[in-house]
């Protein structure tokens, strides 16, 4: 078991997470090396790989990581994602959390806690100036001529808990050409690549912008801001 994260252009920072929830998993964050330097002797409790990401655009390097999970980590066979602005707050171990959200299905998200659709997420995605327009629209009307349905939800993906299976590697492989295909907003084509590949996932209780009891996330200044402008908040990071 392993618990990983990704940052590119010291777009964030490492935050301690708990020993009594790794247990022994591996705590393992890849770095670029301008983010790993900043860190250099405060790495909090990470095992740090400092390298050249394979995406030199700062906007998709991290979303290498995330999305492919079985190249990050080859030889786990559950692994839990977590944005760097994320903390655990779980008091449960990893594997207790794997055994009680993994049972029937090999994938878990929260739900959007303020989004209900893609096409949602898509226009604040453009009110918020997270990505361009000429990029999004193509992409949603290509899911559209697909067939993808419209009333599919919306996951929200700073926390993904996976078991590697050979269809969650189609899965990822999958979702990792969408994301340079199309938006680096990684929450524009997870649910369309889950119901293209046919991949169910469960959900974590409650949502992200409550006390869930498992994970709390730390809001940069500007998604504060988004928060009280009401314009919806986090939508994704490059963390």
């Amino acid at each position: 078991m392993a618990i990983y994260t990704a940052i590119s252009d010291c777009y964030d920072t490492l935050k301690p997470q708990p020993q009594s929830f790794r247990g022994p998993a591996r705590q393992l964050a890849f770095l670029d090396r301008p983010t790993a330097e900043l860190h250099a002797g405060h790495f909090r409790g990470w095992s740090v790989e400092a390298r050249d990401f394979p995406v030199a655009e700062p906007r998709r390097a991290s979303r290498y990581f995330k999305a492919n999970a079985h190249l990050a980590l080859p030889e786990a066979e559950v692994s839990l994602w977590i944005d760097a602005s994320i903390v655990i707050v779980a008091p449960i171990t990893l594997a207790r959390l794997a055994d009680r959200f993994l049972r029937d299905a090999d994938i878990c998200v929260f739900a959007h806690h303020s989004r209900r659709s893609v096409a949602e997420e898509a226009a604040a995605c453009k009110a918020l100036g997270l990505d361009d327009s000429t990029i999004i629209d193509p992409q949603l009307e290509r899911q559209a001529a697909e067939g993808m349905p419209p009333g599919l939800g919306l996951a929200e993906l700073p926390v993904i808990l996976r078991r590697h299976t050979p269809a969650i590697r189609v899965f990822n492989e999958a979702w990792w050409e969408q994301i340079l295909r199309g938006s680096h907003r990684d929450q524009l084509s997870f649910d369309h690549v889950a119901w293209k590949t046919g991949i169910q996932y469960a959900r974590f209780p409650m949502t992200l912008a409550v006390r869930n009891g498992l994970f709390m996330k730390f809001r940069r200044p500007a998604e504060a801001g988004a928060l009280h402008a009401g314009e919806g908040g986090h939508v994704g990071g490059r963390g």
